[in-house]
């Protein structure tokens, strides 16, 4: 029984660190990635600082589950170490024949990240949306996270240049990034269905088209509900689904305005881990 426990708790302590492992591999590349993509597509704003720090956040939350789920490990090997030395056997038999075993330890304790790609509704015109998003998963009902993202593409629009044209030609820049809570409905099922929520900060600036020039810019709030469907493909990926609504509030825009920053999102998560 003993060598068996500590079997099942080396195996599942590296499979948490091969999680995590993983998730950190493929956040570095994707951010050096989304850098890239960031920098010849819409130079005039550095977007991709949405995903590094909000992603980050997924990240963080991701490395502390695993730390914490080893450390209980670790704890109730001791305490039964500790239980058989005073002679305590049949506790000890009932606990470690009851307590963590290899699957449910794994899945209390599990996180994910990956790059995410949508499109969106926004003032009137598609928005093409990259970026990440990754966290941890808790008690196999909730997980919490972080995500960023930035529109690689620059809508057109008719617009006031604040100066003395009301009909200039311009375009937007969007991007933003924070935090998320997810209810999950039906955690380990091959196709699994979770309601997130996104609350982001962010950032939208207009410009002159041609010129680059910023004509004026704004700090917004987002409030983000959703539905995710999972297609679980193998251990360690699953490709999600997502149809989600952007509400924007607390812009200050004076060519844009919280409904035009507002909009759908119909898009797809590239999940490792989970």
């Amino acid at each position: 029984m003993k060598t068996q426990n500590a079997e099942q708790t080396a195996y599942q302590n590296a499979t948490l660190r091969i999680e995590f492992r993983i998730h950190m591999v493929v956040y570095g590349v994707v951010n050096v990635f989304l850098a890239v993509i960031n920098l010849i597509l819409t130079p005039e704003y550095l977007w991709v600082i949405w995903p590094v720090l909000g992603w980050g956040i997924g990240l963080l939350a991701h490395g502390l589950n695993v730390h914490l789920a080893t450390k209980q490990c670790l704890k109730e090997r001791m305490i039964a170490k500790e239980m058989k030395k005073v002679g305590l056997m049949i506790v000890f038999a009932v606990l470690t024949s009851n307590v963590f075993t290899q699957e449910a330890a794994v899945k209390r304790h599990t996180g994910f990240g990956g790059p995410l790609f949508s499109a969106t509704a926004i003032n009137e015109n598609l928005g093409l949306i990259i970026g990440g998003k990754g966290g941890a998963v808790f008690g196999e009902k909730l997980a919490f996270g972080g995500l960023g993202f930035g529109m690689v593409n620059a809508p057109g629009f008719r617009g006031n240049d604040l100066s003395e044209n009301t009909d200039a030609e311009l375009q937007m820049s969007f991007g933003a990034g924070g935090v998320f809570f997810e209810y999950i409905l039906n955690y380990g099922d091959p196709i699994q269905l979770s309601v997130p929520v996104n609350i982001m900060a962010g950032r939208v600036g207009v410009y002159e088209s041609g010129s680059k020039t910023e004509t004026e810019s704004s700090a917004c709030f987002i409030i983000e509900p959703g539905i995710n469907i999972d297609f679980k493909v193998s251990t360690y990926y699953t490709q999600s689904l997502f149809i989600s609504y952007r509400q924007a509030l607390g812009s200050s825009l004076i060519n844009l305005d919280d409904a035009a920053i507002s909009g759908l999102n119909v898009g797809l998560i590239f999940t490792f881990g989970k």
